[in-house]
């Protein structure tokens, strides 16, 4: 029974004092490297982690006999995070062009367009405003509007 319990064959029982050293040695061998479990990479991702990282992931096993593994991975980084960047730079100009506050709608952004700067030793130096009227400042869009209000006044 002790014996199948035992590390060692039975002839040397670490019974003994250098049983003892020798278990106590061989039990703080360490492994230099990482340990390696496939199955565990696969259950540390979720499915739609996997999913959206894939085609980074495929470029990077193109790139590394090119490049190496750590030049690229620095690319597969980098270029996801340019990637998310632009996507960022495209949102907000699609969202501040088409959804500008006007009389269509209550909220958005609110977009002043300002005149051109016009200095001395321009070809139309003293530039005229375009804007004649009280009615032209703050207009909002009123005057381009595909909607024309009629004002009914009702006398009882």
């Amino acid at each position: 029974m002790a014996a199948d319990l035992c590390r060692y064959p039975v002839t040397k029982s670490p019974l003994t004092n250098d049983g003892f050293q020798r278990l106590l040695l061989k039990d703080q061998e360490l492994h230099h490297g990482r340990r390696k479990v496939p199955a565990l990479k696969l259950e540390l991702n979720n499915p739609i982690k996997r999913f959206y990282r894939a085609p980074l992931n495929k470029v990077c096993n193109i790139l590394t006999p090119v490049l190496g593994f750590q030049r690229a991975c620095t690319v597969r980084f980098w270029t996801g995070k340019a990637l998310l960047a632009l996507t960022g730079i495209y949102a907000g100009a699609y969202y501040f062009k088409y959804n500008q506050k006007d009389l269509t709608r209550k909220g958005g952004w609110r977009v002043i367009f300002c005149c051109k700067g016009c200095v001395p030793g321009d070809e139309e130096y003293p530039k005229v405003s375009d804007r004649s009227a009280p009615s032209d400042y703050a207009a909002r869009g009123f005057k381009q509007s595909p909607y024309r209000l009629q004002i009914v006044v009702h006398l009882a």
